[in-house]
């Protein structure tokens, strides 16, 4: 397509263009502006034909759209039928509602009207009842009709009816009219000491709606009770002043508690509530803190106590005479010790009663802090620990007077041991245990001091006596055969039997002790001092071993005396020998006969005569002097060949399996272990066999004493001896 030429004034205006526009206007760039406006043209067809595709669809929906209009017309009137129908509905309903209210409230004044009318006829039947129960001396059945006003008049205020006045005034009366009944006849009954009637009468207080004081009035009462029976007791008191007396009445006087408690405290939970069994029992425990220290001083005055103790604190100090006598101090501490024992099981009854009321009950938990003190009187407790103050100082007194006793005493029997042994024993447990059932941890530890104290002093210096009276040069006497070496190995033996049975006795006393105060004290600051005790205790038993073992050690170096003939028969034997002497072979073991039979006879002597553990520390340390003389006369006394070593080993071993089967008491094989080991070396064909032992033998032998049991042997070289080593 060509495009038309430009007419009238755009030719015109085209005419008058310069230069540079003519110069643009070439064949391109007309073919370009052709180009574009045939795209253009492409795309507006394309718009107008979309535009035509869209009326057509508009004119369809449009169609549509007027055919709905007459049902959307029709669904309009019926729902303006429907909101005036449910405008109608709702005056209705409204008009019905009021109605409703109208009617509710008439019937709640009618239910009211009918409930006072009720009301009315019950107290009526009320107060006619309670009348004529008081007038029959029914009193459970006055309070019960006291009750059920009170319960009237609780439901009328559940229910929103307010009493009036004069009801509340009228219930009032009639309340404070059976009371005041109830109270004369309980005090009646408490003037006759009826615990039965005392109670039947306070439990009518709660129906009274008067529980805090009918709980007031029964504790109050009670308290009297208690009070008359600790009277009827004093007067026997009064009347004569045998022992025990003062325990009894002091049980009486908590078992009065106790009685009540287990007699009546269901019936006063029941009645008063979850708490009433541990107000009752703190309200008499005031009484009982009162009599009780009343009690406590009276003994004190009438035993003379604190004078006793003075005297006994003098005579402990060695400032005073001796006029007191243990056997009567004995009897004080049992009383004391009955009387700690009477508290302690009142206090677990309280414990072991009341809390068990508490377990089940969260709000009495939230009281245990008060509970768990159970029994703790000001008054009472403060005596009874100056009481305690008085048992510890006649305790400390009996102890060391009755042990003093006791080592005077020291009798002998057809025991190893002598009387002192047993007994002091049995004075120190049983006055440990004594303190221990005081309950007083000061008590227990004043006594685990004193019995640390007599074991190491008393007790240790009679045993260091009877020891001493042996000097270390008398052992030689012991084994002769006339009545004064057999009294004087009598006296010897037994001493130091004692000594070793005192060291076993304080470590099983020790550990009786700590057994059975393990169960009473739990409270770990308690139990540290008590430890602190027992610690002392055992440590005071070494000293007793230490005597017993030095003693059996002096012996048996004395003991080597008997043996020496037997040692200078072995020191003059030639153990250089060699196979044309095989006839005097069996003649070298002439000293091994010698030495095995006077050891046999020393120890058959001496095993009867020892407890087990002292044979078996005397055979140790006999066994290893034995051997170390043996060895001695080895290296400083003989030389050998491999024939004399062979059969110096030979005579070793029948040593040591004597001993060993004779009295296996006693590790003989290893006391012996030197000996063995040097024999061995003897016997040996080279100097270089003993590089095959070498790391055993130094366990025993240092490498200059093994050159020097080699260098014994006559056949060895010293060049080659010497250069024996790792």
């Amino acid at each position: 397509l060509i495009p038309a030429a430009p007419k009238g004034r755009a030719r015109a205006k085209m005419a008058n263009c310069s230069g540079p526009f003519e110069v643009a206007m070439d064949v391109s760039t007309i073919n370009r502006l052709l180009q574009e406006v045939e795209q253009k043209e492409g795309r507006l067809r394309r718009e107008l034909y979309d535009t035509v595709e869209k009326k057509e669809s508009i004119s369809r929906r449009m169609v549509l759209h007027q055919s709905n209009i007459s049902s959307l017309e029709t669904v309009r009137h019926r729902s303006a039928s429907l909101l005036a129908d449910i405008k109608d509905t709702s005056f209705s309903a409204s008009a019905a509602s009021d109605q409703v209210r109208q009617l509710d409230t008439a019937h709640g004044h009618a239910q009211e009207a009918i409930a006072r009318v009720s009301l009315n006829a019950d107290v009526t039947e009320c107060m006619d009842g309670v009348t004529s129960s008081l007038e029959s001396k029914e009193y459970e059945a006055s309070a019960n009709f006291v009750d059920t006003l009170a319960k009237l008049h609780n439901y009328l205020s559940h229910e929103g009816i307010a009493a009036s006045e004069s009801e509340n005034a009228q219930f009032v009366r009639v309340r404070d009219a059976v009371a005041r009944v109830v109270r004369e006849e309980l005090h009646t009954a408490a003037s006759k000491s009826d615990v039965s009637q005392v109670l039947r009468f306070a439990k009518l207080f709660p129906k009274l709606r008067l529980s805090d004081e009918g709980l007031t009035t029964v504790c109050l009462q009670l308290r009297k009770l208690v009070t008359a029976n600790f009277k009827q007791g004093e007067r026997t008191w009064n009347e004569g002043n045998e022992s025990g007396t003062t325990t009894r009445l002091l049980a009486g006087l908590f078992e009065s508690v106790v009685s009540i408690v287990d007699q009546h405290g269901d019936d006063l939970t029941h009645s008063f509530g979850d708490a009433a069994v541990q107000a009752v029992v703190q309200s008499l425990n005031k009484e009982c803190d009162i009599c009780g220290a009343q009690l406590l001083k009276r003994y004190i005055d009438q035993r003379n106590i604190l004078q006793i103790a003075k005297d006994v604190s003098l005579r402990t100090k060695k400032q005073g005479d001796n006029n007191v006598d243990p056997r009567l101090i004995e009897e004080y501490l049992e009383e004391i010790v009955s009387i700690c024992q009477v508290s302690i099981k009142y206090n677990r009854y309280l414990k072991e009663r009341l809390h068990s009321k508490e377990a089940s009950l969260h709000i009495l938990q939230q009281q245990a802090t008060v509970a768990a003190k159970n029994f703790d009187g000001e008054h009472y407790f403060r005596v009874l620990h100056e009481m305690v103050g008085f048992y510890i100082r006649l305790e400390e007194f009996y102890m060391y007077e009755t042990v003093a006793v006791a080592i005077k005493i020291n009798e002998s029997g057809e025991t190893l041991t002598s009387s002192v042994v047993d007994d002091v024993f049995y004075i120190l447990q049983k006055c440990a245990r004594r303190a221990s059932e005081t309950g007083s941890i000061q008590a227990v530890c004043a006594s685990l001091h004193h019995v640390s104290n007599i074991l190491s002093d008393q007790v240790l210096s009679f045993v260091q006596r009877e020891l001493a009276q042996v000097p270390k040069d008398g052992f030689t006497d012991i084994l002769v055969k006339d009545s004064k070496a057999q009294e004087f190995r009598r006296s010897w033996t037994t001493a130091v039997n004692n000594a070793e049975i005192i060291f076993e006795n304080v470590n099983i006393l020790n550990r009786d002790i700590q057994e059975h105060l393990h169960l009473l004290f739990e409270i770990p600051g308690e139990w540290e001092r008590i430890s602190h005790c027992l610690n002392e205790i055992q440590d005071t038993s070494q000293p007793f071993e230490h005597c017993s073992h030095n003693s059996l050690r002096s012996f048996a170096n004395s003991s080597l005396q008997l043996v020496d003939d037997a040692l200078t028969l072995l020191s003059s034997t030639s153990f250089e020998l060699d196979d044309q002497d095989q006839e005097n072979h069996d003649s070298l073991d002439s000293w091994v006969h010698h030495l095995l039979t006077e050891v046999d006879h020393l120890l058959h002597v001496l095993k009867p005569l020892l407890v087990t553990s002292c044979f078996r520390a005397f055979l140790n340390a006999f066994e290893e002097s034995l051997a170390l003389r043996i060895e001695v006369v080895l290296l400083n006394e003989l030389r050998f060949t491999q024939l004399g070593g062979l059969l110096l080993e030979r005579s070793v071993r029948r040593i040591v399996f004597h001993l060993s089967t004779s009295f296996p008491e006693a590790p003989c094989r290893e006391l012996f272990g030197r000996v063995l080991q040097i024999a061995m070396m003897l016997s040996m064909e080279s100097p270089s066999e003993v590089l095959d032992y070498w790391n055993d033998l130094l366990e025993r032998l240092s490498e200059i004493e093994i050159k020097r049991v080699l260098s014994l042997r006559a056949d060895f070289r010293v060049a080659d001896v010497n250069a024996l080593g790792r």
